[in-house]
């Protein structure tokens, strides 16, 4: 199997080829624009994103002119460039940049959805990632109706095939409930919150080495949730559930885990702090603080102490 390495200069190989092809014959403009896109996913791999923003920005123009052409050939190819385009410059800032590449990319997107259902898994990511650029410029009310018809559509897709599409209807309900909470809509993103983390402990009991972090995450967001409404007795109980299966985590990977239990332990900490419960405070922040001493590399506990 290739490294990332040899994969981007088989690419570029692959391109030089291809542009002299088209040179010669416009016919050969369509394997050009696939190689190039191509190419672009191999620098976004590297996280070189300003090549991947030149050579993503190429396909692109090729395909836009095609797409004029024979846009229900071509339609589907523009909007994938596009969509990689949008996360090239969400990655390196440009979120205006994005803003508008992301738009872009939807308006085929949801064309396309209307005439196949086949393309509406890749709709309501783009959404999810529209609303994401939009949250980047604080245009929180775009944000939150990019995310609810991303929700919507995978509700649509989760009820005809729960194991495919669960798990990106949780993530993406994690994503409303952040907009929601955004706009200070605390009590409607409690409720988001809590179907999310049912869909985990659901999926959890079939995987729990896949789905386990992703429980843990959601939990720690219902109960930032709970910590909103200040039901601290219910913020605790779930804070307390994610503390436990980080550790659990971490001591498997601790690389990974670690500074996600360091994070999750300062929250259970506050919500002890709320219920005037000192004690069980101090101990879950000594724990944090020894976390993220052996993490900046000072003088700690070692592991399992």
């Amino acid at each position: 199997m290739n490294s990332p390495e040899e994969a981007l200069e088989k690419a570029k190989r692959a391109v030089e080829k291809h542009e002299g092809l088209a040179a010669e014959d416009p016919r050969a403009l369509p394997d050009l624009a696939y190689y190039l896109n191509h190419l672009a996913n191999c620098y976004a791999s590297l996280m070189l994103d300003e090549r991947t923003i030149e050579t993503a920005t190429l396909s692109a123009e090729i395909l836009e002119r095609l797409a004029e052409a024979d846009p229900a050939k071509f339609g589907a190819d523009l909007a994938a460039t596009l969509s990689n385009l949008a996360a090239a410059h969400h990655a390196l800032g440009r979120s205006e940049e994005a803003v508008a590449t992301g738009e872009r990319a939807v308006e085929i997107k949801r064309r396309l959805a209307e005439g196949d259902q086949a393309f509406a898994p890749s709709l309501a990511r783009s959404l999810g990632l529209l609303g994401d650029y939009y949250g980047a410029l604080d245009r929180r009310e775009e944000a939150l109706e990019a995310t609810r018809q991303a929700v919507e559509i995978r509700e649509r897709l989760a009820e005809s095939d729960p194991s495919s599409f669960e798990p990106d209807l949780a993530l993406t309900l994690d994503r409303l409930a952040m907009s929601q909470g955004y706009l200070g809509q605390d009590s409607e993103a409690l409720e988001v919150m809590k179907r999310a983390v049912s869909i985990w402990e659901r999926l959890a009991e079939e995987d729990p080495q896949l789905i386990e972090p992703h429980l843990a995450i959601s939990l720690n967001n219902l109960g930032n949730a709970y910590a909103n409404l200040s039901q601290w007795e219910d913020a605790l109980d779930v804070t307390k559930r994610a503390v436990n299966i980080y550790e659990k985590l971490a001591l498997a990977d601790p690389g990974t885990y670690e500074p996600n239990l360091a994070f999750v332990l300062e929250n259970l900490a506050n919500c002890y702090i709320k219920l005037n419960q000192l004690k069980q405070a101090g101990q879950a922040l000594k724990m944090a603080q020894v976390i993220q001493a052996r993490l900046n590399g000072e003088v700690g506990l070692p592991r399992g102490q």
